[in-house]
């Protein structure tokens, strides 16, 4: 069997996930005006159940570089995160609906003009759905996942800062004809 004395075992951790990305993900969701920010996502920002999300966009940067999130910053323009079943604490899944924004990141362009569930029908970058209950839900063709950047400090007005959290390497994943969304666990 082994014959080197010297070996250096040390016990596995049992019931480690390994499952989810292990980058800070903020992702754009098959459900209408619907997105998430992984676990990892809101240990880095220090997002939790409960708190405000708003989303900046540059309209003059390229898809890549458009969009950045804050936490809790701007009162006016912000969603209500929310955990799966209301778990409490930082390092949650964490969904919200934000409308607007969802269909520019849908035509990936922060210049394009907000459009409705129907037009992004229109233009093919959603499709209708019909649940057993007969009632028409619309769903991406696309999901785009974003990595959340490194925060840094910006001054929104007159010796008022927030950090901010540019989102950067968006990935686009093809989605199936019922695809929703990940709303399961709160943990990746």
């Amino acid at each position: 069997m082994f014959k080197n004395t010297k070996m250096n075992f040390q016990a596995a951790r049992p019931g480690t996930r390994t499952t989810g990305s292990s980058k800070p993900e903020f992702k754009l969701l098959g459900v209408f005006n619907r997105f998430q920010l992984n676990s990892v996502a809101s240990k880095v920002t220090g997002a939790k159940n409960g708190d405000f999300i708003t989303i900046f966009v540059d309209s003059e940067a390229p898809f890549e570089e458009g969009y950045a999130i804050a936490i809790n910053a701007d009162p006016k323009n912000q969603a209500k995160l929310a955990a799966v079943k209301g778990k409490e604490g930082v390092g949650r899944k964490l969904t919200f609906n934000y409308s607007g924004v969802y269909s520019q990141m849908l035509q990936k362009s922060p210049a394009a003009n907000e459009a409705s569930a129907a037009g992004l029908v229109e233009m093919g970058l959603m499709h209708t759905n019909t649940t057993k209950e007969g009632n028409v839900t619309y769903l991406a063709n696309e999901s785009i996942i974003f990595e959340v950047g490194e925060g840094f400090e910006y001054e929104i007005s007159e010796g008022k800062t927030i950090t901010m959290y540019p989102l950067i390497n968006p990935n686009v994943e093809v989605n199936d004809d019922n695809f929703a969304g990940d709303n399961t666990d709160d943990e990746d």
